[in-house]
């Protein structure tokens, strides 16, 4: 169940870069903090499965 809500998360996470930031920004780190949300959204995900499948 909790690797869902990440996974949900990771979705969210991106609709809201897409929301926020316009898409002729050139300015590439400005993207930095949704990949790194990202990433712990996706870290949390693996890690949740991993210990409701013990």
């Amino acid at each position: 169940m909790l690797w869902a809500l990440a996974a949900a998360l990771i979705y969210l996470n991106w609709g809201l870069r897409v929301i926020f930031i316009p898409q002729d920004e050139t300015d590439i780190t400005i993207i930095y903090p949704f990949f790194a949300l990202s990433y712990a959204f996706g870290a949390f995900a693996l890690i949740s499965l991993a210990l409701a499948s013990l």
